[in-house]
C-alpha cells in the first residue's frame, strides 16, 4: 500500500511563503489554466518541501552506485531535462549534479525560497535518444525528475532550522514552474537496495514507465499509462462533468492554448476546493441503512478470514474490533487517511480501513455481492455513480493496470495488484521512459 517508501518529509513545513491566489478556469476545457509566478512566491508546504537533517554534514565516502538510464520518448520539440534529488545517507537533502557531485544548497535566511542556480539539470538526448545517469551513493525519499523545459528548484530555511528542497508544485497553478510538461518517479536507494514507484495518488503528469535490472540479470518492469493518457484523461473528465453536473473537469490544469499539463487526484482536489464535500453523501447514507439491517463481510484476506460488520448506533462495527467506523465524509474517502480512514489502531482495524476505504472508492458496496469485500473483481469497479471516475480514467489508460489510483490500490482479489513498484537487491540499471512506451 502507498507509503512503503514513497516520498515523506521528515519534519513537514507548515508555511506557505506566498498565497495561492484564485485560480483562473477555461470556459472551453472547464478546467484552470495555469499563470506561473516567480520564485519568491512558490508554494512552501509538506507536498513539495524535502526535510531532513543539517546541511553541515555532507557525505565524504560514496559506493552504493546504480545506473539510471533517462529514455526520451516524449513528443517535444523543446530540450528535456532530468533532475535526481533526495537525502543522503546522513539524511542531508541535496540535488546530483550534472558533473555527478552531490550539492548541498548554501544555509538562507528567512521563509523565502531562494533559487538553486548550480548545474544540477541532466540534458536529455533527442528523442529516441537515452543518457546514463550514475547515483553515487544513497539516496532515499527520491525523485527523478523529468520536464520539458528547465525546472526551478529552490531552498529554504524550514521552521526546525534545516535547510529544505522546494520543488515544483503541482497543485499550485501559479507556481514559476506551472507552464512545463514534468512529473517524477519516485525512488529510494540504500544498501539493501533500490524501491522505484509509479503513483497516480496525487496527480498525474509527464507519463513515465520503468525496467529494473539487477545484478543476478533478473528483470522487472511497469509500463503505466499510455503516452497521451494526460489528454485522454482530462476529456473523460470534461464530459463525466458534462454528464453528472460534478467538477471533475476541474481536477485538470492548462496552458493557455488548451494543452492539458496536469490533472489533481480527488484527494488533493478536494483539499484545495469544497465543491466535491457532499459528493459521496448519498451513497454513503444508503450504505449505512444497507448494512444496518444485514452484515457487511470484510475479507480481511488472511488469519481473520471474512469479519462481519454491522451498522448500530450509526457507527459501523466489526466483530473483533472495538473501534467502530462512523460515517465518512467524501473527503475521508478520497484520501483514506483521515476520519474513520486515519491509520490508527490495531493490525485487524487497520485492515478492515483499507478495505472499507477501498470498496468506497470503487462504489462496491451496494452491488450484487459487494457485501462481501473485496469479492466482485476490477470488472465490476467503478460501475455505479457515485464513484471516483479520477480512478475509472487513470485505470481505463494504463497499459498494464500498474500505478495506484488512489492510497489503497492493492486490495484486490484473485492475485490482481496495481503497485507500479520494481523493487530488488544489487541493483544494477534502472531505466525510465519519459512520455511512457506505448
Amino acid at each position: 500500500m502507498k507509503g512503503a517508501i514513497g516520498f515523506a518529509v521528515a519534519a513537514a513545513t507548515a508555511m506557505f511563503s506566498g498565497v495561492m491566489a484564485k485560480p483562473t478556469f477555461s470556459a472551453a476545457t472547464a478546467g484552470t489554466v495555469v499563470d506561473p509566478g516567480t520564485v519568491a512566491e512558490m508554494m512552501v508546504t509538506e507536498l513539495n518541501t524535502l526535510n531532513g537533517t543539517l546541511v553541515e554534514n555532507p557525505i565524504t565516502t560514496l559506493g552504493n552506485t546504480m545506473t539510471v538510464r533517462i529514455h526520451h520518448n516524449f513528443n517535444s520539440n523543446q530540450q528535456l531535462y532530468a533532475y535526481l534529488i533526495g537525502r543522503d545517507r546522513n539524511d542531508v537533502p541535496t540535488v546530483l549534479q550534472s558533473n555527478g557531485q552531490y550539492f548541498y544548497p548554501a544555509r538562507v535566511s528567512g521563509p523565502v525560497p531562494t533559487k538553486i542556480s548550480a548545474p544540477i539539470g541532466h540534458k536529455l538526448s533527442s528523442k529516441g535518444g537515452y543518457v546514463d545517469i550514475q547515483i553515487p551513493d544513497t539516496l532515499s525519499s527520491g525523485r527523478i525528475y523529468v520536464s520539458e523545459g528547465e525546472l526551478t528548484f529552490s531552498a529554504v530555511m524550514s521552521d526546525l532550522g534545516y535547510m529544505s528542497l522546494v520543488q515544483p508544485a503541482f497543485v499550485d497553478p501559479q507556481d514559476v514552474n506551472a507552464n512545463k510538461f514534468w512529473g517524477f518517479v519516485e525512488f529510494t536507494l540504500n544498501d539493501a537496495g533500490v524501491f522505484a514507484n509509479i503513483s497516480f495518488v496525487d496527480f498525474v503528469g509527464l507519463v513515465f514507465s520503468m525496467k529494473l535490472t539487477l545484478g543476478s540479470g533478473a528483470t522487472q518492469e511497469v509500463i503505466g499509462l499510455q503516452s497521451d493518457a494526460i489528454q485522454k484523461i482530462c476529456q473523460g473528465l470534461k464530459e463525466q462533468s458534462a454528464r453528472d453536473g460534478k467538477p471533475w473537469a476541474s481536477h485538470c490544469m492548462y496552458r493557455s492554448d488548451g494543452t492539458a499539463l496536469r490533472v489533481l487526484a480527488p484527494n488533493i482536489y478536494a483539499d484545495l476546493h469544497r465543491d466535491m464535500d457532499n459528493y459521496y453523501d448519498s451513497y454513503v447514507n444508503q450504505v449505512w441503512d444497507k448494512y444496518s439491517r444485514e452484515d457487511l463481510f470484510i475479507n480481511t484476506q488472511g488469519s481473520r478470514g471474512k469479519v462481519p460488520c454491522r451498522v448500530s448506533g450509526n457507527v459501523l462495527k466489526c466483530q473483533g474490533d472495538s473501534m467502530g467506523f462512523p460515517k465518512p465524509t467524501s473527503r475521508d474517502i478520497f484520501g483514506c487517511n483521515s476520519g474513520p480512514f486515519a491509520n490508527t489502531g490495531d493490525d485487524l482495524h487497520r485492515n478492515i480501513l483499507a478495505r472499507l476505504c477501498a470498496a468506497f472508492n470503487r462504489s462496491e458496496l451496494l452491488l450484487s455481492g459487494g457485501n462481501t469485500t473485496p469479492s466482485l473483481g476490477s470488472s465490476k469497479y467503478y460501475t455505479v455513480d457515485p464513484t471516483s471516475h479520477f480512478s475509472r480514467l487513470v485505470h481505463k489508460y494504463e497499459v498494464d493496470g500498474k500505478g495506484y489510483a488512489f492510497s489503497y490500490d492493492d486490495v484486490e482479489v484473485n492475485g490482481q495488484n496495481p503497485a507500479g513498484v520494481v523493487a530488488g537487491a544489487a541493483p544494477k540499471l534502472l531505466e525510465v521512459w519519459a512520455g511512457g512506451r506505448s
